[in-house]
C-alpha cells in the first residue's frame, strides 16, 4: 500500500509544477512525492508532499484561505506557497 500511494503521488499530473512543485527542479536529486488542490467552498489554496532529500525526508503540508478583509486571494497564496518553496530549498542546499 505504501508503495502503491507513494506512485500516485509521484506521479506527475497537471499543474504540478507550481506551489511545492519547483522543489524538485531546485534541489537536484530530491525525490518529491506531492499533490497540489484547491476548494471552492470552503475557498482554500494548498499543496502536501514528502521531500525525499540528501538522505533525510519531511512531510511539508501547507494550505491558506483568502480572506478579503486582509486583502489575500488566490493568486497570492499561490505565489506564498511557491516563494516558501524557493526558501525552503535555499534552507536546504
Amino acid at each position: 500500500m505504501r508503495k502503491y500511494l507513494l506512485d500516485l503521488m509521484a506521479e506527475r499530473t497537471e499543474n504540478d509544477s507550481l506551489y511545492l512543485g519547483p522543489l524538485s527542479e531546485l534541489l537536484p536529486g530530491a525525490k518529491f512525492y506531492n499533490k497540489r488542490g484547491t476548494s471552492a467552498k470552503p475557498p482554500i489554496v494548498g499543496d502536501m508532499g514528502i521531500l525525499e532529500y540528501q538522505g533525510k525526508a519531511w512531510i511539508i503540508v501547507l494550505s491558506g484561505r483568502p480572506d478579503e478583509l486582509v486583502g489575500s486571494n488566490y493568486a497570492g497564496l499561490e505565489s506564498s506557497i511557491t516563494n516558501f518553496a524557493a526558501m525552503l530549498a535555499d534552507l536546504l542546499r
